[in-house]
């Protein structure tokens, strides 16, 4: 009985990697089973063929990112697939607010007292511009029910993008959904550590939910009417 020797690490790569990513591959193994030729059964061409086959199959190597600053750049803004406020990507931008987060930026979400969306969003951005003067309207989206808008205004590492969405969801009042994040994030070098803007995203929307005396849901403390 004879078998063939192999003696090669294989890797298929499908595109060439970035220098700030990590290669991860699948490695084949040094000693794959034989191949049995013995008894005529197998011409040499077939289990040569049969180790190429082998060869071919084996998995690409898949590319992670392991950098911040290639992460930052994917990130994503306006309504996600279901139409709504899209959460804070907290792992690479600490300076943002969002009614859909869980974590530490979290923020709840308001009632307007406006009962029309449309109006009640022209109301949150005549607000946000007696605290931002420069807010400019960079999307709006109007839907039966809900009304989209979202604002860029002057952050303390560059442009801040505010979204807002009014949806009627109650009979007390269209609710209000929100996210107030950073463009910009910057880094620490080397330690890849981003630099926090002071609570601003917090800090701003609550000067504008004050502006309008908008109710936090779920709160009946006479804070959240101030």
């Amino acid at each position: 009985m004879h078998s063939l020797q192999w003696h090669h690490h294989a890797c298929v790569t499908a595109r060439p990697l970035p220098r700030s990513g990590l290669r991860v591959c699948a490695q084949q193994s040094p000693h794959p089973p034989d191949v049995e030729i013995a008894g005529g059964l197998h011409s040499r061409r077939t289990a040569v063929l049969s180790v190429v086959a082998s060869l071919l199959a084996a998995p690409a190597c898949a590319v992670i990112s392991t950098s911040p600053y290639e992460d930052a750049k994917t990130m994503q803004y306006g309504l996600d697939s279901e139409r709504r406020i899209r959460t804070c990507p907290g792992a690479v931008n600490p300076n943002c607010v969002s009614t859909r987060s869980l974590s530490q930026m979290y923020s709840p979400a308001w009632r307007a007292t406006e009962p029309d969306p449309r109006t009640a969003t022209k109301l949150f951005e005549n607000a946000l511009k007696r605290v931002c003067p420069e807010a400019q309207v960079v999307k709006q989206l109007q839907m039966p029910d809900a009304d989209f808008r979202s604002f860029s205004v002057a952050g303390l590492y560059g442009q801040d993008i505010i979204e807002v969405l009014v949806r009627n969801t109650a009979e007390d009042g269209p609710t209000v959904t929100f996210r107030s994040m950073a463009v910009n994030v910057k880094y620490i070098w080397p330690l890849q550590a981003p630099l926090a803007d002071g609570g601003a995203q917090r800090k701003r929307l609550n000067a504008v939910r004050q502006q309008l005396g908008w109710q936090i849901i779920g709160c009946d403390y006479i804070e959240c009417f101030q």
